[in-house]
């Protein structure tokens, strides 16, 4: 075989993809003839296969129509102690049904969301289970478009065939609020995130509704977007704080990371906590427990998350005519140091 010869065989499906200027999985549909493509498409990939002597991995044409045994599970980031627990608790569970995981990790991206998923189908996975970076149809459209189930965490994608598995976020900020405002606290400060995501316009719609029922003036001020997720953007929180006139007493932080970013600002500007702002958290990731000061947490129970969009997801793999769902788990407030009464 000359040095040509050696190189068309070595292109990709993506390289493929792109010069057909189609998706990855519509090359996967072409080459199984899995779903249904457009004539004129089937044609225009071919030639580019044929012009590569592009060669298909039998073992894994093999087995489609068949179970590959493989899950594919897309998050936004491993560095958040959140995601890599759900990554493992999801890979735990799956295992004992012979399931293995591929894990992809999309950093908020939408672009990276969609390269995943074709991806995944290019390997031939039996479902999806995904926390994509928004709650666009156009995200899970090439699993849809594949007959992949899909199974959301978090996210609820308006007109689309994806279960879900949900946290009940409205009645986590009502129970947060509500605690808060039992140890005499009135300013109370929400640091949102994403608000665009369903669970985040539930966590304000809830916010909004336990300061009515109190009987709490809203202050616009109050509710304030971090730039991000992250530790960093956290910590960089601090200076939004300080350019409020009327200062809050507590703060409720869209998640852990956020919350332990601003506790560790606090500390380097001298602030003692919880005297002079007590801090809640939201998903009570592992190290929640063993910070200098016990971070107030809500707990969502990543192992019942998981094990429900599991068993979700098999059921779907086994009959995709089962009707969609959407599935409301609750929430447990873990108490530690950093909340206390309001000075």
């Amino acid at each position: 075989m000359n040095n040509d010869s050696e190189k068309y065989t070595q292109v990709s499906i993506k390289e493929i993809a792109r010069e057909a200027g189609v998706s990855i999985a519509t090359v996967s549909n072409v080459i199984n003839k899995s779903y249904k493509v457009k004539e004129k498409t089937i044609k225009r990939v071919e030639e580019v296969i044929r012009k590569y002597n592009y060669r298909v991995n039998i073992g894994a044409s093999s087995l489609r129509g068949k179970s590959s045994k493989l899950i594919g599970v897309i998050v936004p980031e491993l560095s958040n102690p959140f995601f890599s627990k759900l990554n493992d608790e999801i890979e735990r569970y799956a295992s004992q049904f012979g399931y293995s995981i591929a894990m992809c990790n999309n950093n908020y991206e939408y672009e990276k969301d969609i390269e995943h998923i074709e991806i995944l189908i290019a390997r031939n996975v039996d479902g999806l289970i995904m926390v994509p970076s928004f709650e666009n149809k156009k995200v899970v459209e090439p699993a849809i478009n594949s007959n992949i189930p899909v199974v959301l965490i978090n996210r609820k994608i308006k007109d689309c065939s994806c279960d879900a598995v949900l946290v009940d976020a409205y009645s986590a900020i009502v129970a947060s609020v509500e605690y808060l405002v039992s140890l005499g606290h009135k300013k109370i400060l929400y640091m949102n995130a994403e608000p665009e995501l369903f669970i985040s316009r539930m966590r304000l719609k809830g916010y909004k509704d336990a300061l009515k029922k109190h009987g709490l003036s809203l202050n616009k001020d109050f509710i304030i977007k971090a730039d991000g997720f992250t530790y960093a953007d956290g910590y960089n929180f601090l200076k939004k704080l300080q350019d409020l006139k009327d200062k809050p007493t507590a703060i409720l932080a869209y998640n852990d990371m956020l919350a332990i970013g601003l506790l560790k600002a606090f500390s380097a500007a001298g602030f003692k906590i919880p005297q002079d702002y007590s801090v809640m958290g939201f998903d009570n990731i592992i190290i929640d427990e063993y910070l200098e000061v016990g971070l107030t947490s809500v707990a969502i129970g990543l192992k019942a998350i998981a094990q429900r969009a599991v068993d979700i997801l098999l059921e779907k793999i086994k009959n995709k005519k089962i009707a969609t769902r959407e599935i409301f788990l609750p929430i447990n407030i873990i108490k530690r140091d950093s909340v206390g009464i309001a000075g």
